[in-house]
């Protein structure tokens, strides 16, 4: 045998029982991650190391009053009310749904997100009467979704009230409106308010609008606003359900009916029950003035979203039949087959059709009455143009056709009251 062999066969047992030492190494230590694993998950070693993260956490100039169950962890909606889920935020990351605001601008220094709660902190001294406000929303003219007739769940609490003496105290409101921060005409909120009587005292009440005129609030008693609660607004055709923690604090029979989004701010505005205390409206903010949010839900209760499905399921039977009408009137279909793709796309991946996107669903499903007469008037326009530019009035046929283009790009726009308008003068002339 070649001693180059020997040499070869003589280092085969020390390479054998380094194999065996590996994989025993290697076993090893795959059964102590399993039992480190095991162990780290059973019940009292999750409360020891939750106890060492509360420990470890304290949010700076925390102002919160402790005194109830929550603490500065956020606890969770405490009963599972509505059971049809279309948003849930925990606040575990800053999510591009909102819209986060600071004086209408987009300066984030004041709001934070940190171990599962969203604070919205008014932190700058303000002594010359201006007026500031902190705020996040997920509707802004011209962006964002707004919601219809669903169920609101709001987690939070508010740190101890900003104000000077005899002058109330600043404001904070969370629920839905329909445009914010301009001049809103339709909201279901919750609002914190001095009563007149005392005027530095704290109470909350919930109050809305419909159509700019605001039906008369309710003032909740026995809720400490700096304590943790889940407050709740079941929103529906004709009527709308306060709940706190799961008890019902109010029930009215007025609602908006155009869609709204949702919104949560604090500001520096005196919020007094008597407007006669208005005077010198903002107040100087010597303290800070927070927010702390811990939770946002938007969900249907079973039985609603059962009966908002046959809902939906007979909308897009007609929406298709309108398309057929359409194409039958010769009038452009495109833009609606486009969108019935998408509001059925949306419908089928959440179970749920935005407000907006839902209006324009039932305007085009109620337009079969008014189709006849709508194909008629873009023939009766066409004709005239033809007929202007037959007598040579390059003049008329430039306005007609241009009155024309804008009802086709009304058309498409859903815009069918406009389109009425401007095909009547062409034809009315």
């Amino acid at each position: 045998m070649d001693p180059e062999d020997r040499a070869e066969i003589g280092d085969m047992p020390r390479l054998q029982v380094s194999m065996k030492v590996r994989v025993i190494a290697l076993s090893g230590v795959f059964l102590l991650v399993v039992a480190l694993g095991l162990y780290a998950s059973s019940p009292l070693v999750i409360r020891c190391l939750e106890f060492v993260k509360d420990l470890a956490w304290a949010p700076p100039d925390d102002q919160f009053n402790d005194t109830g169950s929550g603490g500065d962890e956020p606890d969770k909606p405490a009963a599972e009310l509505m059971t049809f889920s279309i948003l849930q935020d925990d606040f575990m990351t800053q999510d591009p749904h909102w819209f986060w605001r600071f004086n209408n601008s987009n300066d984030l220094r004041s709001i934070t997100v940190k171990n599962g709660s969203l604070f919205l902190n008014l932190t700058e001294k303000v002594d010359d009467g201006s007026f500031v406000r902190i705020y996040i929303t997920d509707r802004e003219e011209g962006r964002g979704d707004r919601w219809l007739y669903v169920d609101l769940e709001i987690r939070l609490r508010c740190s101890d009230e900003n104000g000077l003496e005899g002058r109330g105290k600043g404001r904070r409101s969370w629920g839905f409106m329909d445009l914010f921060p301009s001049n809103w005409q339709n909201s279901l909120v919750f609002r914190s308010i001095s009563p007149e009587s005392d005027p530095d005292r704290v109470g909350l009440q919930v109050c809305g609008r419909v159509d700019g005129e605001e039906w008369a609030s309710r003032s909740i008693s026995g809720v400490d606003i700096r304590e943790w609660h889940n407050y709740t607004v079941l929103w529906r055709p004709g009527n709308a359900t306060f709940l706190i923690d799961g008890e019902m604090v109010y029930s009215t029979g007025q609602a908006p009916s155009t869609p709204m989004g949702i919104m949560i701010y604090t500001d520096n505005a005196k919020s007094v029950q008597d407007k006669d205390l208005y005077t010198g409206f903002y107040l100087d903010l010597e303290v800070e003035q927070s927010i702390q949010i811990g939770h946002v839900g938007v969900s249907l209760d079973r039985e609603y979203h059962d009966e908002y499905s046959n809902r939906m399921d007979e909308l897009f039977a007609n929406f298709s039949s309108i398309i057929e009408a359409v194409d039958a009137a010769d009038l452009n279909s495109t833009g609606m087959r486009m969108d019935l793709d998408w509001f059925k796309g949306e419908w089928n991946e959440t179970g749920y059709l935005h407000g907006e996107r839902y209006m324009v669903l039932l305007s085009i499903c109620d337009l079969a009455g008014e189709l006849e007469e709508i194909s008629g008037m873009f023939e009766e326009a066409r004709e005239a143009i033809a007929y202007a530019r037959d007598e040579g009035d390059e003049r008329k046929v430039r306005i007609f056709k241009n009155y024309y283009q804008m009802a086709e790009k009304a058309w498409l726009e859903y815009d069918f009251t406009r389109i009425g308008t401007l095909l009547g003068s062409i034809i009315n002339w």
